[in-house]
């Protein structure tokens, strides 16, 4: 990588793929997980000679005993099925990753219309996370309309890209800005759930 572009390596969207290839979303979420974890990231590259990136996260210390209240929030969280729709596989398995460490079932769809046939047909959906701009006809606007009008009681949290800054109202619609915390998307998920 040349020592321009390694200076914006970490820069949400930026990439070096051609146009539709890729979000340039991978970098800019794996920084904000190293950093939410209290580490960083190393990143030493030469032309010609190849690119090596460290993650570097602190010793991990075991956590105290889950206290009653914590364990019966955990099993209500249990309880609500999140389908989370994103078309970056990178960027879902972040998310994926979160969700579950906050001890939420996950079902996952990459577009709009694989979403919309989930919503359909899964009942135990509680709420729906979408990323707000999908190829493939149905944005995350829309899907989170159609599942509205479907499924009225369904939580809804759309993700963006697009903007800096933690969960905000909408309108209606509830948008998590990227890169998140895992802490910023329990408490987005929490206030959908309301």
């Amino acid at each position: 990588i040349d020592a321009a572009t390694q200076a914006r390596a970490f820069e949400p969207f930026l990439t070096t793929k051609g146009l539709g290839v890729g979000s340039g979303l991978g970098l800019a979420m794996t920084l904000g997980f190293a950093r939410q974890s209290g580490g960083g990231i190393r990143l030493s590259s030469a032309p010609g000679k190849g690119t090596e990136v460290q993650l570097v996260l602190p010793c991990s210390v075991p956590e105290p005993a889950p206290s009653a209240s914590d364990e019966s929030a955990a099993a209500e969280r249990g309880e609500h099925l999140v389908l989370l729709v994103e078309d970056d596989p990178a960027v879902r398995q972040v998310v994926r990753q979160q969700l579950v460490s906050l001890g939420y079932p996950v079902i996952e769809a990459d577009n709009g219309a694989q979403a919309l046939q989930l919503a359909d047909n899964v009942p135990d959906i509680a709420l729906v996370l979408s990323d707000m701009v999908m190829p493939g006809g149905i944005n995350g606007r829309q899907l989170i309309e159609l599942v509205r009008q479907r499924r009225p009681s369904v939580g809804v949290v759309l993700m963006s890209g697009y903007a800096e800054g933690l969960a905000r109202n909408e309108g209606e619609l509830l948008r998590l800005d990227k890169p998140f915390s895992t802490d910023d998307l329990g408490v987005a998920l929490q206030r959908a759930l309301k």
